[in-house]
């Protein structure tokens, strides 16, 4: 499968910011705040799904991704009555595995992509969220939905830096594109 197209990556990256700012905007009780990061976590993979590329280690890594934030959001959302604990162990273990996956992806296809230091800049922030979410864990719901809407804030960047990422390279490589000589009659 192709790399994914970078309006589909923006658009990923730009539910990812509006799910924060949601997140961000307002104080939740413990079960508002796990429907909003349960379905904000089914959205994400769902749309991961149609946007991943699923070819060589980083597509195995984004099935990982797709079935690991899918699984966690529907876990978030059918919880009969989650406590706070429960929420962010869920949330912030399965950050901790997507920020290292995110960061394997970012070193080993670093020779095709030049900005791989950043995407590894963002997988770091985002597992040193989750494990502030996790250390905290009988900290208020004030502080978990913030610490939650940072991840989805970080995340959501780094989508919308990839699509900026992919842009310019395809603009590389149609300047850089060989010009085809002119056929003779």
């Amino acid at each position: 499968m192709s790399q994914p197209t970078p309006w589909k990556l923006a658009v990923t990256g730009g539910f990812g910011v509006l799910a924060a700012i949601a997140l961000l905007s307002r104080d939740w009780t413990i079960r508002e705040l796990a429907a909003v990061a349960g379905l904000a976590l089914v959205a994400r993979g769902a749309l991961h799904l149609v946007t991943a590329s699923l070819a060589g280690l980083a597509g195995a890594l984004a099935v990982l991704a797709v079935v690991g934030d899918v699984g966690v959001g529907a876990a978030a959302l059918l919880w009969p009555s989650p406590t706070l604990l429960s929420l962010v162990l869920l949330v912030g273990s399965w950050t901790v595995v997507r920020g290292i996956a995110g960061a394997t992806i970012a070193v080993t296809t670093r020779a095709d992509n030049s900005n791989w230091p950043i995407f590894f800049v963002f997988a770091t922030v985002e597992v040193a969220l989750a494990v502030a979410l996790i250390a905290r864990p009988t900290g208020s719901v004030r502080a978990a939905a913030v610490t939650i809407g940072l991840l989805l804030l970080v995340e959501g960047a780094r989508e919308i830096a990839g699509a900026g990422s992919s842009i310019r390279r395809e603009r590389r490589s149609h300047t850089m594109a060989p010009t085809q000589p002119a056929a003779t009659a």
